[in-house]
């Protein structure tokens, strides 16, 4: 799959979040399957990644790798998003804690990025 970004500041975050991914060796996490970076081209903001099946992440466009932002706030995601996933949002917050702990700060958790079923 191609994803291709119009803006260096939406292709950059992503491609930094895919490359810490892959330098962990992490294409799973927490039961959700993560698409491999598999190739990019940083001059035209384009990215070859693999695709997945749900259980799934993607889009880290609105992730923040590196340093935690001190916008972020676990909690403040948490009233905006779980209810769009009811009774499956502990999983969900699992995986977002288990990013963390990769250094990948991940505000966009809404159900088209983050998949179940």
């Amino acid at each position: 799959m191609l994803k291709v970004h119009r803006w260096p500041y939406t292709f950059e975050p992503e491609l930094k979040a895919y490359q810490r991914l892959a330098e962990h060796n992490v294409f799973r996490l927490k039961g959700f399957n993560i698409p491999r970076l598999l190739d990019y081209d940083a001059e035209l903001h384009i990215l070859e990644l693999s695709f997945v099946t749900p259980p799934y992440i993607l889009d880290f466009v609105g992730a923040n790798p590196g340093r935690k932002p001190a916008s972020f706030n676990l909690d403040r995601i948490e009233f905006e998003f779980s209810r769009q996933f009811g009774s499956d949002w502990p999983e969900v917050r699992l995986l977002l804690e288990a990013l963390m702990h990769l250094g990948i700060y991940y505000e966009d958790a809404h159900n088209k990025n983050i998949r179940l079923r």
